[in-house]
């Protein structure tokens, strides 16, 4: 209780101290130290003491609904980057029948830098509208739902299964691809090699010129590097029959195709801030350092490891 007494031209402030305000002052201070938790204490914690209250942390860090979600859609996301980063250039090579060297030229010059792109949109939309907890949830949300409609025309884009003698047989092939053909046997033919040759007048492809019954070698390209193979009794005519996998027959999808997971990648990235600040703004202050850690951790437990990322 504030009284104001002007004395001689001086105002003075004098408190009349009230019973019941002292104890619940006292007791609001000395609330403060509990209430802060490990924010107070966090400095003068020993070792020992540390990993007495670590489990504690943990697990209220764990069960926080919006730090989990979070962790739990970044590693999804994780999964899907260490999986497309480990096995699309192979999905690349084999499906459009292009070189090692060539997709990964198209991953690094279309797929990597969008990628960045989106990062970077989406910490300047955080940054310039000065979203909150929600609208960055929000953004989460429109990023990857809109990253998958990007990817949904992938699932239709591709080629049939190539024509492997003995190995892929369609019901209306030529006859002769049964899984012994009697052209092939005798050659004795080691079934754990892999050399394939392509019958380009069918689109077959043989495992070996062992298995095509090929019994010579010919180089007959100009630049005598495409080695081709003749007497072929398996294959009409005879040959020659080049070395390497049959050609695909959609080779022209591979730019659509790349465009198509380099703007997806995109979009996915501009969530990539957002889903950090939420985990920021969700958590304690003196859960901050924490919470980052075990959101490192499980993305590459969960996500990075058992998506091939080694």
């Amino acid at each position: 209780m504030l009284l104001l007494v002007i004395l001689k031209g001086q105002v003075t402030v004098m408190m009349m101290i009230v019973p019941g305000e002292d104890s619940s002052s006292e007791q609001n201070s000395g609330e403060n130290p509990e209430k802060d938790g490990l924010a107070q204490i966090a400095p003068d914690l020993t070792v020992t003491q540390f990993i007495k209250v670590f489990p504690r942390v943990l697990l209220r860090t764990l069960r926080h609904p919006i730090f989990l979600l979070v962790v739990l859609s970044q590693v999804c996301m994780s999964s899907m980057v260490a999986g497309m980063a480990t096995f699309l250039p192979k999905f690349l090579e084999r499906q459009f029948s292009i070189t090692a060297s060539y997709a990964n030229l198209l991953i690094g010059c279309l797929t990597i830098p969008l990628a960045i792109v989106g990062i970077v949109v989406g910490g300047i939309l955080v940054k310039r509208l000065r979203l909150g907890p929600m609208r960055c949830g929000t953004l989460c949300l429109l990023g990857t739902l809109s990253g998958l409609l990007f990817s949904l025309p992938l699932f239709f884009m591709g080629c049939s299964t190539h024509q492997i003698a003995g190995i892929y047989h369609q019901p209306d092939a030529q006859p002769g691809l049964e899984l012994f053909p009697g052209c092939m046997e005798p050659c004795s033919c080691p079934s754990d090699d892999f050399n394939p040759v392509c019958d380009t007048s069918t689109g077959v492809e043989y495992l070996t010129p062992c298995h095509a019954g090929c019994t010579r070698v010919v180089q007959e390209a100009p630049d005598k590097r495409q080695v081709f193979y003749a007497n072929c009794s398996c294959v009409a005519g005879g040959g020659p029959v080049p070395a390497g996998s049959c050609d695909s027959t959609c080779s022209h999808l591979v730019l659509p195709f790349m465009i198509l997971v380099s703007l997806g990648a995109a979009l996915a990235s501009v969530t990539h801030t957002p889903s950090f600040m939420l985990i920021l703004r969700g958590v304690k202050k003196e859960d901050k350092t924490l919470a980052v850690g075990i959101q490192f951790m499980l993305q590459r437990v969960l996500g990075k490891e058992p998506a091939g990322d080694h």
